[in-house]
């Protein structure tokens, strides 16, 4: 289901409002299942009266703490348990995602301030709800500082990310409008590459360095995709779909760069260079990609290297490429 959920419920939406991205993460079925919201039964419920069954805030609790407002937002425990019995109801059926009514709490719902769901218990409340949520400061401020943290780094500029929530919040949480602020500061064009390519990433830029296309990754079969890049993803630390924890990947440096995942890093580059790229000329090729902020111990010491491939392979190891 993960990779449904990636295509379906992310990517369609990078471009648009995070109030469509959200509902429709929320509404995925690997969401429901991974947050174990099809356990959730409204106490007061026909259903939760008859099986003695309960809530379960997994995925209020996730939402508020992990997708909009953070860790240290603006909600508390009540808020949290008031968001849980408005998701009562929102489980999976035979086709998909399903309300189930009869599972529904019965009556409205407080949550930050705002009652939702005063009629019969619907999928339009939560996402009445979800909508409002999308337009919070605090949301706005939590996504705008993870942008800019994944994109720039930890060390940024704050008038960089109040910038960016006064963008969104002026464009109805259109997702376009951080992007176009935090590609005009000067902070996101910086020569300095503070950020370390994560594993995924960083085969993706070795790739493209040295011409692995599209065509040629499709005419791979299974058993070389998993020997030739999924090993070398667990190797460096990084297996798909896997994440150390439902907050995601890490952005730290230090989660990468450690001696036996830069010892992956170096022996999977190696033996790319040495199979794909024995024929192009590493000191055209750091030009193409680094230009003037190569450093001269690199230009030096590329074109020094016996061999073709062994000046890409150093190209590839380098900082300027392991970072961005």
């Amino acid at each position: 289901m993960l990779g449904n959920y990636f295509e379906t419920a992310i990517r369609p939406h990078i471009a648009g409002r995070f109030a469509d991205m959200l509902r429709a993460v929320v509404e995925h079925t690997s969401m429901i299942r991974y947050l174990d919201q099809s356990a959730s039964v409204g106490p007061n419920s026909p259903a939760g009266q008859r099986r003695h069954v309960g809530l379960n805030e997994n995925l209020a609790r996730e939402v508020l703490e992990l997708h909009t407002l953070g860790v240290n937002g603006p909600y508390t425990q009540t808020d949290v348990r008031q968001f849980a019995e408005l998701l009562t109801g929102l489980g999976i059926g035979p086709e998909g995602t399903k309300f189930i009514p009869n599972r529904a709490e019965p009556g409205a719902e407080t949550v930050l301030g705002q009652s939702y769901g005063h009629g019969r218990p619907s999928l339009d409340a939560i996402e009445a709800f979800l909508e409002d949520l999308a337009m919070k400061p605090a949301t706005a401020r939590h996504l705008a500082g993870k942008l800019v943290t994944h994109f720039i780094g930890p060390e940024h500029p704050q008038d960089l990310v109040e910038d960016m929530v006064t963008a969104y919040l002026a464009d109805n949480g259109s997702l376009m409008a951080f992007y176009r602020v935090l590609l005009a500061h000067p902070a996101a064009l910086s020569p300095q590459a503070q950020k370390v390519r994560p594993p995924f990433e960083y085969i993706i830029t070795c790739f493209r360095a040295t011409g692995i296309t599209q065509e040629i990754l499709e005419s791979i079969t299974p058993r070389e995709m998993r020997e030739s890049i999924l090993k070398a993803l667990e190797g460096m630390g990084q297996q798909p779909f896997h994440p150390p924890g439902p907050n995601g990947w890490p952005e730290e440096a230090e989660a990468w760069i450690t001696p036996p995942l830069l010892a992956a890093r170096i022996s999977w580059a190696g033996k790319l260079a040495h199979d794909h790229a024995s024929q192009i000329d590493p000191r055209q090729l750091l030009d193409t990609i680094l230009g003037d902020t190569a450093p001269g111990e690199l230009s030096f010491a590329i074109a020094a290297a016996e061999a073709k491939w062994e000046g890409v392979a150093l190209l590839l190891v380098s900082p300027g490429l392991m970072r961005r």
